[in-house]
This record gives structure tokens, sequence and C-alpha cells, in this order.
């Protein structure tokens, strides 16, 4: 999602039966449940903040959040920095959510782990993208920063 040519064609499409059953290997092995989002709620929406190093990826949700609370009351509104959790314990938060919201790269791959009849909402940058972020240079390309959007679309 870096450069124009990665847009050119999905690389993961027609996998998503695979995805799915790597996502439920993955939670049967860390002895999580298996369960469906429930019909009623109160729902879980858990927000991903902070989830790149990447400076323009760097999202506290703060406003977003205090919407959600202000207009969805019944839901239950949680945020989580991932980076600093352990495997399971970010596998077990996207498990139970009923929708994720979180910016694309940093934590976007823990949306994989939803439940079924979830939903995820990624926020790209239009001109968020960079080459070198993980060495450093963080050298703006002014491109979109879609790391993500072959796997969720």
């Amino acid at each position: 999602g870096w450069v124009p040519e990665d847009y050119n064609f999905t690389h993961n499409y027609g996998r998503g039966g695979l995805f799915r059953d790597f996502r439920n290997f993955v939670v049967h092995n860390l002895e999580l449940p298996l369960n469906p989002v429930p019909k009623i709620g109160p729902h879980r929406i858990v927000f991903s903040v902070n989830s790149s190093d990447i400076p323009s990826r760097v999202e506290d949700f703060q406003a977003q959040m205090e919407l959600v609370q202000q207009h969805v009351p019944s839901a239950k509104v949680e945020s989580y920095e991932f980076k600093h959790l352990s495997l399971k314990d970010q596998v077990a938060i996207a498990s139970e959510a009923a929708i994720f919201i979180t910016v694309c790269g940093g934590g976007a791959v823990t949306g994989m782990f939803l439940p079924a009849g979830a939903s995820v909402i990624l926020f790209y940058h239009e001109r968020g993208g960079v080459r070198g972020g993980r060495h450093g240079r963080n050298e703006p390309t002014n491109t979109p920063a879609m790391l993500d959007w072959d796997l969720f679309n």
C-alpha cells in the first residue's frame, strides 16, 4: 500500500474463507470462545488508538469516541493501545467486538479476529503514505496510506 503499483490488483481476492479459517484456528488455540456478535446489546465498539509509530497515522480517536458515546449511549465504547497488549489479549478483545475502529497499518490486522457479524472501520489518510516507515525515515509519498485495503475489500 505504499506505491501506486500496489493498487493495480487485489492480492487477497477470494481468500476470505482462508482468513476466517486462520482466525478460528488462532482463537481456538488461544482457548478463546468462537462466538458471533450477540444479537442483543450492549455491543462493544472498540477503538484501536495510537496503533502506529508513524506520526501521520497516530490517532487517539477522542472526538469519534465522544460522538459514539453521545449518539449510541447503549454501546460499550472502549479504547486500547494494542501495541502494548499481548497477542492473546488483542485477539480476546477483537473477538468480542461488534465494531472495531482503527487506522490502516498498525492495528488493522487485529480486525482479522473479529467475530462473525462484526464490522471494521479503517481510517485512511489521503496523503499519509510514507516510505521507510519501519526504518525511521518516514519519507512522505503524498499517496493514500492504504496498507490494508485489499485485505478488507
